[in-house]
């Protein structure tokens, strides 16, 4: 167990404690673990409403089968209870191997999708990536569906009155189909279920794994590009072997 710097070493104080048996300690008291291993300071914990179990020989911070749970054994020479408000910057984490890290950077690299994700509380969350991203690729069938009968219905809605006017002229996809972008080898109609496609399915994804507003518009940007940019080239290929192949997509 590796030491810190004979600086940094906190020699207990009248306001320290000892931890004995199992306490539960609660959240917002800036309640702080010491533990010294042969007179040196090695361990800062701020514990966040987590039970801690301590023995001559052990310690135990956190739930059983927590992922998060520290524990300790060897030689332990006092482990003291600390109640004072604590930084961030001040409270370490100890690791096996890598020494030690603030709990800023241990939490800015926690993954929290999960608790933020609106299924969080309906459904297990070791499940909830699983339905997350089966969600989100529904809603593209579905959206190309809904686009679909949006087009055609925009195309053959017209009065009663007009049905035999309506004979007479081309229909909204086929008018799409003769409107030619330069340089892009798709029609009109498809770039527009393209860009409807990508839209829709980026806020899908943006909606999933957001809580907030500004959240998902964050994602929706982001999902906006890493989206279009699959599609296009998922597009650029459908187009340039139906071509080859002469197949009818």
């Amino acid at each position: 167990m590796n030491q810190v710097e004979e600086q940094d070493t906190i020699h207990p104080q009248d306001n320290l404690q000892p931890v004995v048996g199992i306490i539960s300690l609660e959240r917002g008291i800036g309640n702080k673990v010491f533990l010294y291993v042969d007179g040196y300071l090695v361990k800062f914990y701020e514990t966040p409403n987590e039970p801690l179990k301590s023995s001559n020989s052990s310690l135990q911070i956190g739930l059983e089968g927590s992922p998060d749970k520290s524990f300790f054994n060897g030689d332990i020479d006092d482990i003291y209870l600390y109640a004072r408000s604590v930084s961030e910057i001040e409270s370490m984490e100890l690791y096996s191997n890598t020494g030690f890290g603030s709990t800023t950077q241990q939490t800015i690299l926690t993954n929290r999708a999960i608790e933020r994700s609106p299924f969080n509380g309906f459904i297990p969350k070791p499940v909830i990536p699983i339905v997350a991203t089966i969600t989100s690729i529904i809603f593209l069938p579905l959206w190309h569906l809904f686009g679909t009968l949006i087009i055609e219905f925009l195309s053959d809605y017209k009065s009663e009155k007009i049905i035999d006017y309506k004979s007479t002229k081309k229909s909204f996809t086929e008018k799409l189909n003769q409107i030619n972008i330069p340089f892009i080898p798709m029609s009109t109609a498809d770039i527009f279920n393209l860009f409807l496609a990508v839209i829709v399915f980026s806020l899908a994804m943006s909606w999933t794994w957001s809580t907030t507003l500004g959240e998902m518009l964050g994602l929706f940007i982001l999902n906006l590009f890493i989206v279009g940019f699959i599609f296009t080239i998922r597009e650029m290929f459908r187009l340039k072997y139906s071509k080859k192949h002469a197949i009818k997509t």
